[in-house]
C-alpha cells in the first residue's frame, strides 16, 4: 500500500523537527559542561591577571616590603625583618624566586595564580551549593571587580587568603552534607543499617572524612597566609552549627574531627613556640593595635569600606543591598523557594558575610584590601538572587516573562556599559 504525500511530508517534517531537536539538546550539553566553564574562566581570568604583569615596579609600601621579606629568605645577606608575621606568604615567594629568579613578575606571580585559582574556587563553590550556572556567572561577575583583579595583580596576601577560606567553605560544606546522608548515620536501627549497600556507607564516611580534614588543612594555611583572618572560617562553622543546626554538634566527638584539631592546634602552637624562641613573635601586638586604633592613618569610618565597594567592587553593585535583604529572609525562612536544599547554603552564606562584617566595622585600621574575601562570596549571592528574581517573574509573568527578561537583561546592558 502506497503513502499519501501529506503522510510522507509530515514524516519528513517530524524528522527534521527531531534533527533541530538534537542539535539543540547537543549544544546545551556543551554549553553545560563544567570542563567548558572552567576553561573559560581560565581564559578569561589569565587574560585579565596576567596582561602585563611584569611591568612597572613594586607598589609602596606593603608589597615592597613582603619582596624584601622574601629576598630575606634567599639571599643571606639581607637582615630578618617582619618575620613575626605568618611566613607561608613569604614562603611561597621566595620559592618563586629560586625558580625565576628575583623580579617583579616572580614577585607577583603567587598573587596571580592564587587570583585565578580563587576564579575557579568561586565556580566550583557556586556548583556545589547551588548549581553549575550559579557557579559559572558568580566567577565571572568576580571578574568584572576591579578591586579583586587589582590585587589579583600585587604581591599582596589577600587573595591567597581568599582562596583558601572559601576553599574551607567549601570541604565544610561537603563534609556536612555528606553527615547528612542515612549512610552515614550511626543511630539507624539495625533494619536500616541492612538496607545499606557497604558501598555507600563506606562512601559517605570517606567523604565526611577527607573533607573534614580538607576543612582544617585549609584554615591552617589561610592562618599561614593571613595570620587572624584565617580563623574566619572556624567562626562561621561555631556559629552555623549553633544558631542553625546545633544538632550538629554531636560531629564535634567524631573522630576525624578530634585528629584535626589537635594537629591544628599543634601546628599553632609550634609555630608561635619557635617565634618566642627567636625574640620574633609580635603578631599579638601587631593585631591588637590594628584592631584598638586606625594604624598608619587609615583610621576612617566604617562606611569608608561602602565607598570602597561602590568605586571599585561589582558593575552589579547596587543588587548588593536586595541580595542581602533576600538572604536574611531566606536564611530565617520569612521566604521559602521550595527548595529545602538552598535552606543550607542559604544559611551558610549568611553567617559568612555577618562574621566578616562585625569584624570589619570594630577593626579600627580600614583598609580596602580587607574586602577581598568579600568580594567573591558577595558574587556567589547576587547571582543567586538575580536568578530567584528571575524564576519568580517567569513563574508569575506567565505569557509576558520573555518580555520582562528582555527589559531586564537590556537594563543589566546598560549598567554594565554605563555603571
Amino acid at each position: 500500500m502506497g503513502i499519501s504525500k501529506g503522510t510522507f511530508l509530515k514524516k519528513r517534517n517530524m524528522k527534521t523537527s527531531d534533527k533541530y531537536l538534537s542539535s539543540d539538546a547537543a549544544l546545551f550539553n556543551i554549553l553545560d559542561n563544567s570542563y567548558l566553564h572552567v576553561f573559560i574562566l581560565l581564559l578569561i581570568s589569565s587574560i585579565l591577571i596576567f596582561w602585563k604583569l611584569w611591568y612597572g615596579s613594586l607598589a609602596d609600601w606593603d608589597e615592597l616590603l613582603y619582596a624584601n621579606i622574601a629576598k630575606s629568605l634567599v639571599l643571606p645577606e639581607i637582615p630578618d625583618y617582619m618575620m613575626f608575621k605568618p611566613s607561608l606568604f613569604y614562603l611561597l615567594i621566595a620559592f618563586s624566586y629560586k625558580l625565576f629568579g628575583i623580579n617583579v613578575l616572580s614577585t607577583r606571580l603567587i598573587t596571580a595564580i592564587f587570583g585565578i585559582a580563587t576564579v575557579i574556587m568561586v565556580y566550583f563553590l557556586g556548583k556545589e551549593l547551588y548549581d553549575k550556572k550559579t557557579g559559572f556567572f558568580a566567577a565571572i561577575l568576580l571578574l568584572t571587580s576591579q578591586l579583586f583583579i587589582l590585587y589579583s595583580r600585587l604581591a599582596m596576601k589577600d587573595v591567597p587568603a581568599a582562596f583558601f577560606i572559601l576553599g574551607s567553605l567549601f570541604f565544610f560544606y561537603r563534609a556536612f552534607k555528606s553527615s547528612d546522608n542515612p549512610s552515614y548515620d550511626h543511630t539507624s536501627n539495625d533494619d536500616d543499617n541492612n538496607s545499606k549497600t557497604l558501598m555507600h556507607i563506606l562512601s559517605s564516611h570517606l567523604s565526611v572524612h577527607y573533607n573534614t580534614y580538607l576543612f582544617f588543612l585549609f584554615v591552617l594555611f589561610a592562618v599561614g597566609i593571613k595570620h587572624m583572618l584565617g580563623l574566619l572560617p572556624l567562626i562561621v562553622v561555631t556559629l552555623y552549627v549553633f544558631l542553625f543546626d546545633f544538632k550538629k554538634i554531636k560531629l564535634l566527638a567524631e573522630r576525624q574531627v578530634i585528629i584535626s584539631i589537635i594537629i591544628f592546634f599543634l601546628i599553632i602552637i609550634t609555630w608561635i613556640t619557635l617565634k618566642i624562641s627567636t625574640g620574633s613573635f609580635q603578631i599579638i601586638d601587631y593585631s591588637i593595635d590594628h584592631f584598638m586604633i586606625g594604624v598608619e592613618g587609615h583610621d576612617q569610618d566604617w562606611t569608608y569600606y561602602i565607598d570602597v565597594f561602590k568605586s571599585g567592587s561589582f558593575m552589579f553593585v547596587w543588587f548588593l543591598p536586595l541580595s542581602l535583604l533576600y538572604y536574611v529572609l531566606t536564611s530565617f525562612k520569612i521566604i521559602s523557594f521550595r527548595k529545602k536544599d538552598y535552606l543550607f547554603p542559604d544559611r551558610l552564606l549568611f553567617i559568612y558575610v555577618i562574621s566578616f562584617s562585625i569584624i570589619l566595622f570594630f577593626y579600627q585600621t580600614r583598609l580596602p584590601w580587607y574586602l577581598i574575601s568579600f568580594v567573591p562570596v558577595f558574587s556567589i549571592m547576587i547571582i543567586v538572587m538575580f536568578f530567584r528574581v528571575i524564576s519568580l517573574i517567569s513563574y508569575f509573568s506567565g505569557a509576558y516573562s520573555k518580555n520582562i527578561l528582555l527589559i531586564l537583561c537590556s537594563i543589566l546592558l546598560l549598567i554594565i556599559l554605563f555603571g
